[in-house]
């Protein structure tokens, strides 16, 4: 896909919720563009349209927040991106016997994202054990798993957004609010 029609359905996924601010220069357009940015490296490597779609209005959302996003593909850039204080996507993470589609964290808060298409999880009652099996191990070893089916994601993607970032970046609300009410003044 070229540069253009990437930049172009990115620009046309965003618009799909409400980014928190599109005041100055966080506009939805120069939004779309650094999601677009971020997104293109790694898209071969996300195993569906509704990763890539996740993927986009987390970044979105906060990046209208103006929160610092950094995407790694190595364990070392994980900690060294968590350490410097960014909000760290991992996509693609092998956990022993799991491949996960995400792991997304910030500070010492951290969760993995699943985006559950019906083709392979929810179509046999095999595939359903065999995912809550997956998250039962991940849970045990002390992460907590957000599952979020095809539906959802498309349907509701503002909703499946905050219930990925609230808890990453809860505590930087109340202080952004502030800031913005003071600039509203």
């Amino acid at each position: 896909m070229d540069q253009d029609v990437q930049v172009s359905a990115t620009l046309r996924n965003t618009r799909r919720f409400t980014i928190p601010h599109n005041l100055g220069a966080l506009n939805q357009d120069s939004i779309a563009l650094k999601v677009a940015k971020l997104l293109r490296p790694i898209e071969p490597k996300l195993g569906s349209q509704i990763e890539a779609d996740v993927f986009s209005h987390v970044v979105a959302f906060l990046q209208g927040m103006d929160v610092r996003v950094t995407v790694v593909d190595t364990n070392e850039a994980f900690e060294a991106a968590s350490d410097a204080g960014d909000f760290v996507i991992f996509p693609q993470v092998q956990f022993g016997k799991y491949r996960v589609d995400f792991v997304m964290a910030m500070g010492d808060r951290g969760v993995i994202v699943e985006c559950d298409g019906r083709e392979y999880h929810h179509s046999t009652r095999e595939q359903i054990e065999r995912d809550r099996e997956r998250d039962a191990d991940l849970k045990e070893a002390g992460w907590k798993v957000l599952r979020f089916p095809g539906t959802q994601i498309h349907n509701d993607p503002g909703r499946v957004t905050i219930d990925i970032c609230g808890p990453l970046v809860g505590h930087l609300v109340g202080p952004w609010l502030a800031e913005m009410k003071e600039y509203l003044k």
